[in-house]
């Protein structure tokens, strides 16, 4: 497999980096591709397969019915089956550890890519090595991890090997347990933190806080010296954002896997917004986007009636998708729930909250 990526800066020339100044559709050239996956270790080219379509599941590893959906609900089998032909990427602000677990060991994943740390990483599960990793520079660990430690910030610090999670005290780490999927090793010594962030390169960091107002107020702080640190902040979700270097975010990897597959169809993208929400995602596949119903209602976003999907039928949904060319769209929406109004109406957060489902 080739390994042009690995440790290498984006190549802006192919993949653009900011989709917001992009009409999405215009970002890929209408041409007649290639279409396949990443060529295998072995030399039989047969083994290589078609990518009928790129299908993104934006994902956090937290103790919630997603991430249960997708280990051992009907989620889980139909995941399975649409990716031998599909390819499927799950993107997470979360450590790639974190996503192992959830992608490689609980559901048994073979093929695809995982996106972690908010962009940092970048994993081929078929050929089992990364494709892409971004470090903070030494400086801007230095900042955030040093801000982290002044002013009571809980954080993960993620190298390539690693994760180290540092509470002020053992009732918040233990609060943090109980929402990540994954077990994160932490301390509540400084000095063993300070050890492990002054000897070690870092992907990111990702802060947590149980207080959500508490939370707002140091990624407002953060945003404003965003610039001046020369780094990217992930939005707010489930109690948490991550740390990454400039230019490193779930959209750029997005694109980077795009391109290493020579995939140019956007139409055939589908981006579904699971227990996250990526505005940047969001926009740039705007043709083929769903949101969670739970999460649109948690997180108080706006969209589409039709732009809305059940967990509990999103398995049903993949395989209509996936065996006709019709809109997925009719079948996604509420149909019941939303009968009385237009599939162009938008979805009030707030008005349904008190709505039986």
């Amino acid at each position: 497999m080739n390994n042009k990526f690995k440790d290498r800066e984006f190549d802006k020339k192919s993949i653009p980096v900011d989709i917001l100044n992009k009409a999405g559709i215009n970002v890929f050239i209408k041409s007649n591709p290639q279409k396949r996956f990443v060529q295998q270790k072995k030399e039989n080219l047969s083994n290589i397969s078609l990518v009928n379509k790129i299908i993104i599941f934006d994902v956090n590893p937290i103790n919630d019915q997603v991430v249960n959906e997708i280990v051992a609900g009907k989620l889980a089998s139909s995941l399975k089956n649409i990716s031998s032909k599909n390819m499927l990427i799950f993107t997470s602000i979360m450590s790639f550890e974190a996503m192992y677990k959830l992608i490689i060991k609980d559901l048994q994943l073979t093929n695809g890519f995982i996106i972690s740390n908010n962009g940092a990483r970048v994993y081929d599960i078929f050929n089992k090595q990364f494709i892409f990793q971004k470090n903070l520079t030494v400086d801007q660990k230095n900042m955030v991890a040093h801000n982290a430690c002044m002013f009571g910030w809980y954080t993960i610090a993620s190298t390539q090997s690693q994760d180290l999670a540092y509470f002020c005290n053992y009732l918040d780490a233990e609060e943090f347990k109980k929402l990540s999927y994954h077990e994160f090793s932490y301390t509540t010594n400084y000095t063993i933190y300070n050890s492990y962030f002054t000897s070690n390169n870092f992907l990111s960091f990702l802060c947590f806080e149980k207080d959500q107002k508490i939370l707002e107020n140091k990624y407002q702080l953060l945003k404003k010296v965003q610039k001046e640190w020369k780094i990217n902040i992930s939005e707010i979700s489930n109690r948490m954002f991550t740390i990454t270097a400039e230019g490193v975010n779930k959209l750029n990897a997005i694109y980077l896997i795009i391109s290493y597959l020579n995939f140019s169809n956007i139409e055939e993208i589908y981006y579904f917004a699971m227990n996250n929400f990526d505005p940047k995602c969001w926009n740039a596949f705007s043709k083929n986007h769903y949101i969670n119903i739970d999460l649109l209602i948690h997180a108080k976003i706006k969209a589409k009636i039709d732009e809305s999907f059940y967990l509990s039928t999103l398995n049903i949904a993949l395989v209509r998708l996936l065996k006709t060319n019709s809109k997925y769209r009719n079948y996604l929406m509420c149909k019941n729930f939303y009968s009385s109004v237009s599939a162009e109406s938008t979805i009030d957060p707030d008005a349904l909250k008190n709505k039986p489902m």
